[in-house]
C-alpha cells in the first residue's frame, strides 16, 4: 500500500511501551466473590470489548504471585490464543485492582500521554489490522498461536500530518471498511480525543491530534 502524501510510517514500539503481562497461577473456575482477587480469562477480551466479570479464582497460596492488573486507559490484548482469536484486544476504561492478568494477556501503555490509547484500540480492532497481527502469530499447535513481543512491536503504523489530524478529529468514521458486525459498537463510541492515526489497508478512524 502506498503511503499517503504527508504521512509517515512508524513501528508500534515508538507509540507504546513494552507490553506488560501477568503470571500463570493455579486457579479454580469459580467466579471470585466481591472484593476478592480474580484472574482474567482469555475470553475477557472479545469483539473489541472488555468483560470484567470473566474471571476465575486463584487458590489462596498463589495470590501473592499476582502482579499486573487491569488499569484505566490501557489496552488488554491476547498474546496467546486460537488462530482466530489471537491478538484480540479491548480498551479498558477504568482501573480494576482485583482483576489480574495471566501470562497470556498483555497490557499496552502509551509512551506519550498525547497518544490516545483508546484510538489505538480502534486501530487494533479493525479487521485489516487484526489480520496483520494474526499473521505474525506462530506455534507448533494448530489450535494455539502466540505473538512475540519483538514481532508485534515492529508492526507499522501510519501517522498523518498534524493539519489533517486537527481537521478530522471529531469524525473517526473510517475504522476498517471491512469491519464486521462484531466490531460495529466501536463505530458508535465517542471519538478518541488525542493521538496519531495508525495505518491499516482500510484506514482506521482519524485521530484527534498528534
Amino acid at each position: 500500500m502506498k503511503t499517503p502524501h504527508g504521512w509517515r510510517s512508524t513501528p508500534l514500539m515508538d507509540l507504546v511501551q513494552q507490553p506488560v503481562s501477568g503470571v500463570s497461577v493455579l486457579s479454580s473456575e469459580e467466579l471470585p466473590s466481591a472484593s476478592n482477587p480474580g484472574v482474567l480469562r482469555l475470553s475477557c477480551v472479545s469483539n473489541g470489548r472488555f468483560n470484567l466479570r470473566d474471571l476465575k479464582t486463584p487458590i489462596p497460596s498463589e495470590v501473592h504471585r499476582l502482579s499486573a492488573f487491569a488499569e484505566a486507559d490501557k489496552i488488554i490484548i491476547s498474546r496467546s490464543n486460537t488462530p482466530q482469536l489471537v491478538g484480540a484486544s479491548a480498551y479498558v476504561k477504568s482501573t480494576h485492582p482485583n482483576a489480574f492478568l495471566p501470562d497470556t494477556l498483555w497490557s499496552l501503555r502509551p509512551k506519550d500521554k498525547k497518544l490516545s490509547i483508546r484510538w489505538l484500540s480502534f486501530v487494533l480492532n479493525s479487521d485489516a489490522y487484526n489480520l496483520t497481527i494474526q499473521s505474525i502469530a506462530h506455534g507448533t499447535s494448530d489450535s494455539m498461536k502466540k505473538i512475540q513481543k519483538g514481532s508485534f512491536l515492529k508492526l507499522p503504523v501510519l501517522l498523518p500530518p498534524a493539519p489533517r489530524a486537527a481537521k478530522d478529529r471529531r469524525h473517526p468514521r473510517h475504522l476498517g471498511r471491512g469491519a464486521g458486525k462484531a466490531r460495529r459498537p466501536h463505530r458508535r463510541q465517542s471519538p478518541p480525543q488525542t493521538g496519531p492515526h495508525a495505518a491499516t489497508p482500510h484506514r482506521p478512524p482519524p485521530p484527534a491530534g498528534v
